[in-house]
């Protein structure tokens, strides 16, 4: 083996050039690697194990686009990744006792300090049970958002959040969704 002819100094400065052009290059790619789109990277590896996910007594067909946030036995929540909406669907164990014409007429007559109106009702069937949503408009100041909560006779909830300026555009996508539920 040939011995370096460089001095010691020459030879620890080169070595602290190679590590901070290490360093540069690792600084850099944590950088860029926050631009990453990583949402749409692991919602495509989830759609290859999955098409669809079990929330209670129902199996929720999940489209490409949409990234599932949380996904447990009582609770799951989606995006989709194209336009920014949102859906959860949620057990509610306690929300069989309240019949849903009940939960109706609280929801359309909210109180007063809520700058909330009622605008639509819709009635549904799915695997034999009654689905019943109404579509909101709130006064939130600077934007309007157009949710859309469900409640069927078994206790599942499922609210529908438009990104903000999204408008109504959107609500047909989501009751196509609801209607793909099925009943385990």
């Amino acid at each position: 083996m040939k011995r370096d002819p460089r001095s010691a100094w020459q030879q620890v400065l080169s070595g602290l050039k190679i590590a901070a052009a290490i360093v540069g290059v690792s600084a850099a790619a944590l950088i860029l690697a926050s631009y990453i789109p990583t949402y749409r990277i692991e919602a495509w590896f989830w759609h290859l194990r999955h098409n669809s996910i079990d929330v209670g007594h129902y199996r929720i067909p999940v489209p490409k686009r949409w990234y599932v946030l949380n996904n447990s036995a009582d609770l799951v929540l989606l995006t989709d990744l194209d336009s920014g909406d949102g859906i959860s669907v949620v057990r509610n164990v306690f929300s069989s006792r309240l019949s849903l014409s009940a939960w109706s007429n609280l929801t359309l007559h909210p109180p007063s300090s809520v700058k909330t109106q009622s605008t639509a009702q819709r009635e549904f069937r799915i695997s034999g049970e009654t689905f019943l949503c109404i579509e909101q408009d709130m006064d939130m100041g600077i934007a309007h958002l157009y949710p859309i909560e469900c409640r069927s006779e078994g206790g599942i909830e499922v609210n529908f959040q438009p990104f903000i300026n999204a408008g109504r555009k959107h609500h047909a996508t989501f009751y196509a969704l609801l209607q793909n539920f099925q009943k385990l």
